[in-house]
Order: C-alpha cells, then sequence, then structure tokens
C-alpha cells in the first residue's frame, strides 16, 4: 500500500519519531497494513509531529484509479479532509499532497465536485486539477 511507502520513507529520516511510531505499529501488528483507516492515522500523527514542520514536503500518491475503488475514495477523502482541517486550524503545516488519476467516473463521482471545479482537463492534458 501507498501509505506504507510513504510512511517508512517519513520515518527512515527522523530517528525519534520511527521509536515513537513504533509503539503504535508494534500494537497494530500486521492488521496495520491492511487497514487504510489504521495506515492514515498513523500518517496524521507522524504529519503532525513538530520535527516535520522545519521544511516542506510535497507527498505524491499516483494513479489513485488504481487503487481497489472504496480504498481510493477513501484515500482521496481523508487527504482533502486533513488539508481542508489544516487550513481552517490555520496551522502551519508544510505538507502539500498531489493526487493523480485518471479522470473516470468513478473517480470523479468520489470526489463530490462539479466538473466546473475541475481545471486542466485539455487535449494537451489528461489530467485534472482540483481547485480548493
Amino acid at each position: 500500500m501507498a501509505l506504507c511507502a510513504v510512511l517508512h520513507q517519513i520515518l527512515r529520516q527522523d530517528r525519534l519519531l520511527a521509536l515513537k511510531a513504533e509503539v503504535n505499529i508494534t500494537q497494530a501488528g500486521d492488521a496495520l497494513t491492511g487497514s487504510l483507516t489504521r495506515l492514515w492515522g498513523l500518517l496524521e500523527e507522524v504529519l503532525l509531529h513538530v520535527s516535520l514542520q522545519q521544511s516542506p514536503i510535497i507527498c505524491i500518491l499516483d494513479a489513485l484509479d488504481e487503487c481497489d475503488q472504496n480504498d481510493g475514495k477513501e484515500l482521496f477523502r481523508k487527504t482533502t479532509n486533513f488539508c481542508k482541517a489544516e487550513r481552517e486550524q490555520n496551522t502551519k503545516s508544510k505538507w502539500k499532497f498531489l493526487l493523480t488519476t485518471r479522470p473516470t467516473p468513478r473517480i470523479l463521482r468520489g470526489t463530490g465536485r462539479g466538473t466546473q471545479d475541475i481545471l486542466g482537463s485539455s487535449r494537451q492534458s489528461s489530467g485534472s486539477v482540483f481547485r480548493n
């Protein structure tokens, strides 16, 4: 799962943060990698850690359309909610997310946004960008 790779990359760079996260990882056991909800919860804890607020970090999650249908929608929802909460709380988070997908009807319906909110769909661009 992509979130496992993201967590691994973050935790490799911060030993103290990795030790703090190890408790949650050990408690969850093998169930952690099979649960998007648990993985996202751990990722949120890591994202909000003070040591990660020093420099900008861009998290790219590519090909949401290739995820399991429910996981893709849930990942989009969780990412959107995280960003919205950061904005509403005026948090000084340095995190940026870039989600890519083919503009399939399934994915577009899952965003809950109308086509007027989608930018960049032209002959030269096969992707979509959502305005926040």
